[in-house]
């Protein structure tokens, strides 16, 4: 492809290294834009149940606030700089701090794409602006996502760095997994990956089961650890009360013999006339939700069984629908900034929705979410949540501003993508890191499409690893295929 023209190679040329730091510099602006707009960190919905120890404090009460059950991690996290924050004053700490990991992962992505950066790859540069956009926005959020990114971006690039594992790396990258899985179940995928990893290794088989052996029992010891460290009395698990809200949608008496066999209790507990008039998941939330109330809630294993049921007894329905939450899944790095995307599947909530539709006035009258939190913290802190409206502005002007590179730029650029990833992967024309790298993108969008519907926000986390898997794979279709042009398959 690269000599078939001119063209081709002129575009597989190295770019002056100016653009790289005009990157860096587009990207942390917006960070420090985002981190100047707000006194306080923006709540959601969802705020209460991440934070509820912080919640408490900020109310001044001692009693426990009733929420779901959200694990360990990110709880901890919010309640000690949720701590600092009170002791000290300083309303918005907990946004500086997730700006600074947060930004910093954008930089880390941004480092190792540098090595080998082509002309073609700097279509991508407006498109590396709107992720950072999106992900300094959410980095001022009382939300688990700007806790995850770190951990999913660093482990990512540690899968796609050549170069024998060494024992530290099988004693603490599993580690960091299960805490990633921890905060978000799909990050299963990365705990996977990490162990394929390891057994991947070159060296002797001996020296690769004896460090597989290590990474099993990290991974196995830090899950009980936080087994363990869970509460006694935990709230709604809500992942299991997600995934059934949404899978109830498809409920009817069993069709065939493998449905039979696969028919349970929790099938029964959820008769087809209820699931009847279920559209969303959040129109499945109120009778699942009264079946986990008590001690007899359906287990994971009782889960998982359900939701094979629901594929064996209906399948050309379920996978149709799971292709269409797959697509939109896909979409959200460039939907996020299309105000007029149509959503493919019956629930999607974009971007648009979310932050670009609240003005200064909502965000200091806590009317652009659920109130709670928002009041809580006006309540406790004083100053309203809007620091600078010129930075609210400007935050606005930058969504705006993508929208015509979103739809007519970005989203053909993630379509064609898909397939000339699969002829570069089956070309070999591509090294092991690009390998892991789609590995990760396609498990975590088939798992997150396979369990429960998710909207713009759940693809937050792999959204700058994508973008670097949009930028490696012009790199490697434009490139002659030698080593020059495919920095990434060097030891890193």
């Amino acid at each position: 492809m690269a000599d078939a023209s001119g063209i081709p190679r002129a575009l597989s040329r190295p770019a002056p290294p100016w653009t790289f730091w005009l990157a860096v510099a587009c990207v942390g602006g917006c960070f420090l834009l985002a981190a100047a707009a707000f006194r306080l960190p923006l709540s959601y919905c969802d705020s209460p149940s991440w934070a509820p120890d912080y919640l408490a404090q900020l109310l001044d009460i001692d009693a426990q606030v009733n929420v779901r059950d959200r694990g360990v991690f990110v709880p901890a996290w919010f309640r000690f700089w949720g701590a600092v924050s009170i002791a000290s004053g300083l309303g918005n700490l907990i946004g500086w701090v997730q700006a600074a990991l947060v930004g910093g992962s954008a930089l880390a992505v941004l480092l190792y794409l540098k090595p080998g950066l082509t002309w073609i790859e700097l279509v991508l540069l407006p498109a590396l602006v709107l992720s950072g956009l999106r992900h300094a926005v959410y980095s001022q959020t009382v939300m688990s996502e700007p806790v995850v990114i770190p951990l999913v971006v660093g482990l990512t690039l540690w899968l796609m760095r050549t170069g024998p594992v060494s024992l530290r790396a099988c004693a603490v990258i599993p580690a960091l997994a299960v805490v990633a899985t921890s905060s978000r179940p799909e990050n299963l995928v990365l705990v996977a990956l990490v162990l394929a990893r390891v057994a991947a290794d070159a060296g002797p088989l001996r020296q690769r089961a004896q460090r597989l052996a290590l990474a099993l029992a990290v991974a196995s010891g830090v899950s009980v650890g936080f087994a363990r460290l869970a509460p006694d009395e935990p709230g709604e698990p809500i992942g299991r009360v997600m995934v059934v809200a949404e899978w109830m949608r498809f409920l009817e008496p069993p069709r065939n013999a493998l449905a039979r066999l696969l028919h349970s209790d929790l099938a029964e507990r959820l008769s087809p006339d209820a699931a009847a008039g279920v559209r969303t998941i959040y129109d499945g939330l109120p009778p699942t939700q009264r079946l986990f109330e008590g001690p007899h809630a359906p287990s994971w294993p009782a889960t998982a069984r359900f939701v094979l049921y629901q594929l064996a007894n209906r399948p050309f329905t379920v996978l149709v629908d799971r292709m269409r939450v797959g697509v939109d899944l896909h979409a959200s790095g460039y939907a996020a900034f299309w105000p007029g995307y149509s959503p493919a599947s019956s629930f999607y909530q974009a971007y648009d929705q979310v932050f670009v539709r609240w003005t200064p006035e909502d965000f200091d009258a806590a009317r652009y979410s659920c109130p709670i939190f928002a009041r809580a913290q006006l309540r406790h802190y004083g100053p309203p949540v809007v620091r600078s409206e010129r930075a609210v502005a400007a935050l606005h002007a930058l969504h705006a501003a993508g929208v015509g590179y979103a739809q007519w730029v970005l989203r053909p650029l993630y379509w064609l993508a898909v397939p000339v990833s699969l002829l570069l992967i089956a070309g070999r024309r591509a090294g092991a890191p690009y390998v892991w790298l789609v590995l990760l993108l396609v498990g975590n969008l088939g798992l997150k499409a396979a369990s429960v519907y998710a909207d713009e926000r759940y693809q937050l986390p792999v959204d700058l690893l994508a973008l670097a898997w949009l930028m490696l794979t012009l790199r490697h279709a434009f490139a002659s295929g030698s080593a020059r042009a495919r920095p990434e398959v060097r030891a890193r």
